[in-house]
C-alpha cells in the first residue's frame, strides 16, 4: 500500500500500523473529532484524575545489558 501523498495523517498511520481507529468512539462507534489540544500541565492532570488514570509518569528503570548468543561464537573445544 503506497501513500497518495508524501505525508499521511496520524489517524491513518495508526490504523495501518496498529489496526486501531483512534477516530472511532469505543462506546457508540461514532466518529470522534479533536476539540482542542491540552497543553497546560494542570489541565492535563485534572482530566487524567477525573478519568481515573495515573497522573504521574512511570518510574524509570535502568536498561539491561544486551545478551549474547552462543551460536554466534565459535566453539572453544
Amino acid at each position: 500500500m503506497y501513500a497518495t501523498s508524501p505525508r499521511q495523517r496520524w489517524p491513518q498511520l495508526l490504523q495501518r500500523t496498529f489496526d486501531v481507529n483512534i477516530l472511532e468512539c469505543p462506546k457508540c462507534k461514532g466518529r470522534l473529532r479533536l476539540i482542542e489540544p491540552v497543553v497546560e500541565t494542570g489541565a492535563a492532570r485534572h482530566i487524567l484524575e477525573r478519568l481515573g488514570l495515573p497522573v504521574d509518569a512511570p518510574r524509570l528503570v535502568r536498561a539491561r545489558a544486551p545478551t549474547t548468543l552462543d551460536d554466534d561464537e565459535p566453539d572453544a573445544a
